[in-house]
């Protein structure tokens, strides 16, 4: 199939567009969490602990009812479940929705490190561009008629501006490189900042 082509094995990707598989918790279920996991996905339990406190959960949350989870707690403990499988491709559907820039910026560096360290492919399926931009490696649009791949390389181009609104800092990078002084492509807002500084 020609999605599974362009997606970058042991890379950041997000999707657009099209639907993945991913790990689905019956949010509804009033087991506990540990009793949930080991009955669903067999692990030991040092494991599970592990991959916990990997993805920032507490290891309270074991004794509390799937149904009684936050949507935060909900997110972390679907990718925690990925890491407990050990699975080469994780899918994560609109992860960015419930964290605050905080633990945005946190999992961020998870995601990146578990791409270029533990050569996992990471697939986001997301609308939110602006979290996006500077974590994927590769963006894959569809757009009802075909998939266009666009690498990190080419986020500024004008092909990649026809098929997604254009975020801000695209906007503003691009204005002051044309207007003002060139000061390369960035899509990391400290990244901007610290040029910006730089030139000043």
């Amino acid at each position: 199939m020609e999605i599974n082509e362009k997606i970058q094995k042991g890379k950041i990707n997000a999707v657009y567009g099209l639907n993945f598989d991913s790990v689905n918790l019956e949010v509804d279920s009033e087991q506990n969490v540990k009793d949930y996991i080991l009955k669903n996905f067999h692990c030991e339990e040092n494991r599970l602990i592990s991959s916990f406190r990997f993805v920032m959960l507490n290891d309270s949350i074991c004794e509390q009812a799937i149904n009684s989870l936050a949507s935060s707690e909900i997110k972390k403990l679907e990718l925690a479940i990925n890491l407990i499988q050990n699975k080469e491709e994780i899918v994560l559907k609109y992860f960015d929705s419930y964290f605050m820039d905080k633990e945005l910026d946190f999992f961020k560096k998870l995601f990146k490190k578990l791409s270029s360290k533990y050569h996992k492919t990471i697939i986001l399926l997301n609308a939110n561009v602006n979290f996006l931009l500077d974590l994927a490696d590769n963006i894959l649009i569809y757009n009802g008629n075909k998939i266009m791949s666009f690498n990190k390389n080419e986020f500024f181009s004008e092909e990649f501006s026809k098929y997604l609104p254009v975020p801000p800092i695209i906007s503003f990078v691009k204005y002051v490189n044309q207007n003002k002084k060139k000061i390369g492509d960035y899509t990391d807002i400290k990244e901007l900042i610290k040029a910006i500084y730089r030139e000043v």
